[in-house]
């Protein structure tokens, strides 16, 4: 159950987070900060269809799974309880993918509401991009480290 608080935990911080940066100018006034009180809503709306297109891509891609024969059967999802506890840290990482999407989001449309349909867009497509970016910084590690190996080999 520890693992299941962890995620939700994860899952739920961005709303405090969300909730100091709109309240900001209001605590501190004169700063210069762009955010105000209204924008809390939207970030917050934001930041659930972030969250519901990222659920979308994994059912996706589960539903596809289960179609091709490849990996584990959709019926595997009956034990949740465990599948959470050994990818409690797979989880939480991506948790915070979701995070660094919302920031990018709200960077985006610093002074006015973030679209609904552009915030499902990055939840959904968020783990592709991320995916792409791990495959690069991979293939270029490698090659770094075999690179290393032949050089400390001679």
């Amino acid at each position: 159950m520890v693992s299941f608080v962890l995620v939700f935990g994860a899952l739920l911080l961005p709303v405090l987070g969300i909730y100091v940066y709109a309240h900001l100018p209001v605590w501190f006034p004169g700063n210069g900060l762009s955010s105000t009180p209204g924008q809390f809503a939207n970030l917050l709306l934001a930041y659930g269809a972030i969250v519901v297109g990222s659920l979308v891509h994994i059912t996706v891609d589960a539903l596809k799974q289960s179609r091709s024969g490849q990996g584990l059967p959709f019926g595997a999802l009956d034990n949740v309880i465990l599948w959470v506890n050994v990818k409690e840290t797979s989880i939480v990482m991506g948790v915070v993918s979701l995070w660094v999407a919302l920031a990018g989001v709200a960077s985006l449309y610093p002074h006015s509401q973030v679209p609904v349909s552009t915030a499902l867009l990055v939840g959904y497509s968020l783990d592709s991009f991320v995916d792409l970016f791990l495959q690069r910084f991979e293939s270029k590690a490698t090659a770094a480290t075999d690179a290393l190996k032949k050089e400390i080999a001679a």
